[in-house]
């Protein structure tokens, strides 16, 4: 049997509480509806070679909030599903894995990092906006910015 690795538990956490969601906030259940924001990364959109299973992960946890974003899920259950989608934020666990990195050579020390505050008023925007299966992407340089699917791919029929 293979071992379970933390990418699969980086999946597996998100399904059990969007899913969650459902059971206590879902219209069907008795519940009043509300706003599911789920904690991505910009790696969902990118590849990046020091950490393929990471960004496997939030990869799935992308189209995990945009499926669960679609119409048929809010005029059910009313609920909303958001992604925030950070760069590396400027944390005291960052600070650490500057000198101390777990990806032999990957130096972070140059890349774009958020206050906590940018990361806050991302949480802020996709609560007030209340856009239902939106991804908003977030860095020190560009601020927040909300990524679509693209278009040459919204009218293929997958249904």
């Amino acid at each position: 049997m293979m071992p379970i690795n933390s990418s699969l538990i980086k999946q597996l956490g998100p399904i059990i509480g969007c899913q969650t969601a459902f059971k206590y906030m879902g219209k069907s259940k008795g519940g009043k509806g509300g706003m599911v924001i789920n904690m991505s990364s910009i790696l969902g959109f990118v590849p990046f070679s020091a950490t393929p299973a990471y960004v496997a992960s939030k990869h799935g946890l992308i189209g995990l909030t945009r499926s669960y974003g679609l119409p048929h899920h809010l005029e059910k259950e009313g609920i909303i599903f958001a992604a925030l989608c950070p760069t590396y934020t400027d944390t005291d666990l960052i600070k650490s894995t500057k000198t101390n990195t777990l990806v032999p050579g990957l130096d972070i020390s140059n890349r774009d990092l958020c206050s906590p505050e940018l990361m806050a008023k991302g949480v802020m925007k996709l609560l007030e906006d209340r856009i239902n299966g939106s991804t908003l992407v977030v860095t020190k340089s560009l601020g927040t910015r909300y990524i679509g699917v693209q278009e040459e791919l919204k009218n293929i029929p997958v249904e």
